[in-house]
């Protein structure tokens, strides 16, 4: 009598050829492979510098340099920020160079060897097909990986959704599986993808120059006008900026209760003391003061906190997010928002497909995380889509009632998690169209590169 066939075990997903999952974002790179079941090791996609100040003269100044995330351990002090430098400009890889820097020392740091593996790797939507020829180039010919997948983000998202929802571990009403319309709102830019049937309409494809990191930097220029000179604190403002923004239900409301009442949405960030003390605790970048993991010290008002300094946020907090809702308004940038942003796309496909997309509105991006996000992008979808048309505003794959609190990586993973269930499902089909394998690939640019760059 025949043994019945064992189910695959996560042991046999690592067996030949290993699958590796890459989720390369303008702000942090997330890596990691099938048998990794608690999630992807995530670090920065960026080389972060300080150099030491220099005190007399002819002394030369302490370059130090780090990937990853080492960067938040780089030394810091008054004067000696943390420098970026970043691959990714405006959404797209324009240095390559210093990508498969940070790649190479990122594998070889989590013990991960792309020689002979099979990878996964995301690029945005409407990508140059100039980008995907050096994806390709250099993932075949500087890593030898054996085959080779790209998708977007967008379709990465939905396949995660549709996992958990096959599974039993989302419960949702009726939705087609592989359709949807995704909303990605990350570090450089927002774009909204319609997906049917898992191909991308890259033709309804709508984006949003106004991502994280414009909001970093218009904060920054508003606190160093108003308060604090942190023009070249960027990686700071950052870390304040997701700690204290948040996104208001009705901003004419909030100013005129700011008008009436000063401390309405008034907050304090402790800024860093840059003392040996400070640099070795959980607050070496600062606290907001007030909440649960501050010190008792700042509320007991005690002597030692004569010489922090403190930044005071009120406005700013609901107004530097409003850029993702009002871009005309608040940077006088000739673009919609992200409510508008999303009708756009749908208008652009066939009618009898705005049902199925409207149910299945999906967010990812770390600009989800923001306090109040959810809640205005679907008050606002809802008021543009038709009234006879039923709306579903979700973060892929969690529930309609999730929250920030709840867990902050949902929004930030769902791709990579996305990724890993497409390289899951497809694995044991290398000639089904998903991978590219190294004896189809060409460096002259193959019809079959083309297949895959028009499937972006």
């Amino acid at each position: 009598m025949a043994l019945p066939k064992a189910e695959p075990t996560e042991a046999d997903e690592e067996s030949d050829p290993p699958v590796v999952c890459i989720d390369n974002g303008g702000d942090t790179v997330k890596l990691g492979t099938l048998a990794d079941g608690d999630g992807p090791r995530v670090h920065r996609n960026a080389r972060g510098r300080t150099a030491s100040s220099v005190t007399g003269r002819g002394q030369r100044a302490v370059v130090t340099e780090a990937i990853g995330a080492a960067i938040d351990a780089l030394p810091y002090g008054p004067g000696v920020p943390v420098r970026l430098q970043r691959p990714v400009d405006r959404g797209l890889l324009t240095r390559w160079d210093l990508q498969v820097e940070i790649w190479s020392q990122l594998l070889h740091k989590e013990g991960i060897d792309l020689a002979g593996a099979y990878v996964c790797l995301t690029l945005p939507p409407l990508c140059p097909f100039a980008l995907v020829e050096r994806a390709l180039r250099v993932m075949f010919e500087h890593y030898g990986v054996a085959a080779l997948s790209v998708s977007t983000p967008a379709q990465a998202a939905l396949a995660h959704d549709d996992d958990r929802i096959s599974t039993g571990a989302l419960a949702t009403s009726v939705v087609e599986p592989g359709c949807g319309l995704v909303l990605d709102t990350g570090f450089s830019f927002s774009h909204a993808v319609p997906v049917v049937q898992g191909t991308v309409l890259n033709y309804a494809v709508r984006r949003l120059d106004v991502g994280g990191n414009v909001l970093t930097h218009y904060l920054k220029e508003q606190i160093s006008y108003r308060a604090w000179n942190m023009m070249d604190e960027a990686y700071l403002v950052n870390r304040i900026k997701e700690r204290m923004c948040y996104v208001s239900d009705d901003v004419a409301v909030e100013l005129e209760c700011g008008r009436r009442d000063r401390p309405h949405a008034q907050r304090s960030y402790v800024l860093p003391t840059y003392t040996e003390s400070s640099a070795s605790t959980t607050h070496r970048w600062g606290f907001v003061a007030g909440d649960d993991d501050a010190p008792t010290a700042v509320d007991e008002g005690d002597a030692s906190t004569d010489d922090w300094q403190v930044l005071t946020l009120s406005n700013e907090r609901f107004l530097v997010p409003e850029m993702l809702f009002s871009p005309r308004e608040v940077l006088s940038l000739p673009q919609c928002g992200v409510a508008e942003l999303v009708m756009q796309s749908l208008e652009r496909v066939p009618r009898a497909l705005w049902p199925a997309l409207l149910r299945r509105v999906l967010l990812v991006g770390g600009n989800v995380c923001l306090p109040g996000f959810v809640e205005r992008f679907q008050r606002e979808l809802r008021a543009l889509a038709p009234a006879n048309m039923p709306v579903q505003v979700r973060v892929a794959g969690c529930d309609p009632s999730w929250t920030p609190r709840e867990d902050a990586s949902a929004p930030v993973l769902a791709a990579w998690r996305g990724l890993r269930v497409l390289a899951r499902t497809n694995r044991q089909r290398p000639d089904g169209g998903f991978w590219l394998r190294r004896e189809e690939y060409r460096p002259d640019g193959s019809a079959r590169a083309r297949a895959l760059w028009h499937g972006l």
